[in-house]
């Protein structure tokens, strides 16, 4: 509809709704296009489409409160759960580039291990248990040794040297 310089009713049309029992207020078009629920207006329709009112030159929309609170509410929801989604997957991703990191480092460690050969005994490997003058293999079992305290040479061809 449009009303040219209709000043005493548009002035009045917020009470005339509120007296109705339905709780509107009159927004500018211009304003409603930074509102952060645009996309989901709850401006009075007719006909299935916006009900738009210009005054002296200007157009206006006539905002259902109470809807207007439901729907920015639910895009805060909305916002805080992709918030939630990205930082989710900025945690996987750091979680992925930590394992990729210590993998590095594993291959960079195995690098150093084969081209040192004099660091290569068992009181540098992490598997030895022992602080003493004795190596003693933690995966000595699992290597097939009848005897867990060893020859620190052995690690020259240990296959389960990790160097600490």
């Amino acid at each position: 509809k449009k009303w040219l310089n209709n000043e005493n009713y548009f002035n009045y049309i917020e009470e005339k709704y509120h007296k109705a029992g339905k709780e509107i207020r009159i927004v500018q078009e211009s304003k409603c296009k930074h509102c952060e629920i645009y996309y989901s207006c709850c401006a009075v329709r007719k006909d299935n489409s916006i009900l738009t009112i210009e005054n002296s030159g200007e157009k206006f929309r006539l905002c259902k409160i109470e809807l207007y609170e439901q729907e920015k509410e639910k895009h805060k929801l909305y916002i805080e759960e992709e918030e939630k989604k990205r930082q989710e997957k900025q945690q996987e991703l750091q979680r992925w580039q930590n394992e990729w990191n210590k993998k590095q480092i594993r291959k960079q460690r195995n690098e150093n291990n084969q081209a040192n050969p004099e660091e290569r005994n068992c009181f540098n490997c992490k598997s030895n248990l022992s602080w003493a003058s004795r190596a003693r293999c933690g995966c000595y079992i699992s290597l097939g040794l009848s005897e867990p305290y060893i020859d620190p040479e052995y690690a020259k061809q240990c296959p389960r040297f990790t160097l600490k």
